[in-house]
């Protein structure tokens, strides 16, 4: 498999993307060495199946993703969590009607095949997939947060029973102010934080835990971590390098480079 020493840095859906588009050298390979399961490379249920996979893993990437950044909190991703679990639905639904517009890679597929539909067995194992697929995610996202939908937008979500009279009493003066309705709309999500925190005598348990607006920095300083302090530097002190893969500031290059000296040979 070409890129084999980077497979461990590829996702899923990146190697079984790879592997599809590769599927006729495979099988070559696989046939020339004699290995056990060259068979399924030239089986028609099981390319469809692995054309699926594919589909569904760079679905999954690209949520994955979308999860990522320095300015995620648990309220986008909660929003775009619900979503994708919408359209599992609706990729159900559009399969059951034998409409495939969704998962490219398997129309490609099925066009190659004689039938220009997906077999009755391949397509109830499929849609099982996207039945269990949606189970799952619920039981894994089980906390709803559409009670704290209020802290986006106060002006048009109500605030849940977990306020206090005296905080429902000062959200109630907040949204009578008219003019705060139009700054509201202009705040990102991590901007809300500091918002909300800047309103005197105002702190719900809700805004006080940091969990609320948590964002993926430490997810990001872990990727780094691991990307500097690999095996061959196990006894380096990173802290400063981590500080600098971490941030959004861009390093001022000349002004660094006008305090070294040249080397006299070059």
């Amino acid at each position: 498999m070409l890129f084999f020493s980077d497979s461990q840095w590829l996702s899923r859906g990146k190697v079984l993307k790879r592997m599809f588009k590769l599927r006729h050298e495979v099988f070559c390979f696989f046939l020339m060495g004699k290995i056990t399961h060259w068979h399924s490379f030239s089986n028609k249920d099981f390319l469809l199946k692995m054309a699926y996979l594919t589909d569904i893993f760079e679905k999954l990437n690209i949520l994955n993703t979308s999860l990522q950044g320095n300015e995620a909190t648990v309220l986008s991703w909660n929003d775009k969590v619900k979503a994708f679990m919408r359209k599992l639905e609706l990729w159900r639904n559009s399969m059951e009607s034998d409409m495939l517009d969704m998962f490219p890679t398997l129309v490609s597929m099925v066009q190659d095949t004689d039938n220009p539909v997906l077999p009755m067995d391949i397509k109830s194992c499929l849609l099982e997939h996207l039945i269990m697929l949606k189970v799952h995610f619920k039981k894994y996202f089980c906390n709803d947060f559409d009670e704290f939908n209020w802290i986006k937008n106060p002006f048009e979500n109500a605030p849940g029973p977990s306020l206090k009279v005296n905080e429902q009493e000062q959200l109630i003066d907040l949204t009578s102010d008219t003019s705060l309705k139009s700054k509201f709309k202009e705040l990102s999500l991590l901007e809300l934080d500091t918002y909300w925190q800047g309103i005197p005598n105002f702190e719900p348990k809700s805004i006080e835990d940091p969990d609320s607006f948590h964002n993926n920095l430490c997810e990001t300083g872990f990727c780094a971590l691991a990307a500097i302090k690999s095996k061959y530097h196990s006894r380096l002190n990173i802290a400063k390098e981590v500080r600098v893969a971490i941030s959004d500031i861009t390093p001022r290059f000349d002004k660094l480079c006008s305090r070294k000296q040249a080397h006299p040979s070059h």
